[in-house]
């Protein structure tokens, strides 16, 4: 059986609750942050330096994904411990979702406009490969040699 004590902690009294709850608020707030900080730069056309918080949202993930589990684990003993604290962590919770989703509208509509320019700038280096003359529709002119396909990373 999974070893549940890195995400259980014990928690018994208030003062380990609001430790949690602590915890669990900073993840949320660094995952917050690398969402938007990535989404700022991409849409900024900053790519490279979007693409380079990566590793750092990454990590801010996983703690934040730890951070939760540990909560709901304990999810009784913090309704039961501290309640007034809970909202706080829903309204993180859910700025933590507004920021996903932005970050994805984002990171989306990046990578349709670079699709675009690619398959804009292919066609206009096909376009520039057929000839260009006033013939009979019988009778074309001598065929141009093709261009060179583009190599296009898909990964983004």
């Amino acid at each position: 059986m999974a070893d549940r004590s890195r995400t259980r902690p014990a928690i018994g009294d208030r003062a380990a609750a609001e430790a949690l709850v602590a915890g669990t608020l900073a993840a949320t707030d660094a995952m917050a942050e690398a969402l938007a900080t990535e989404a700022a730069l991409v849409a900024e056309g900053r790519i490279r330096a979007g693409l380079a918080e990566a590793p750092r949202k990454a990590e801010a993930a996983a703690n934040y994904l730890r951070a939760l589990e540990a909560a709901k684990a304990n999810a009784i003993a913090l309704k039961r411990l501290v309640p007034d604290l809970l909202p706080e962590l829903r309204a993180a919770q859910e700025r933590v979702q507004d920021e996903a989703r932005r970050n994805q509208a984002i990171l989306g509509t990046a990578r349709a406009v670079a699709d675009g320019l690619i398959r804009s700038l292919a066609d206009e280096l096909t376009g520039r490969t057929r000839p260009q003359a006033y013939a009979p529709p019988r009778r074309s002119p001598e065929r141009a040699r093709p261009a060179e396909p583009i190599a296009f990373s898909g990964r983004f």
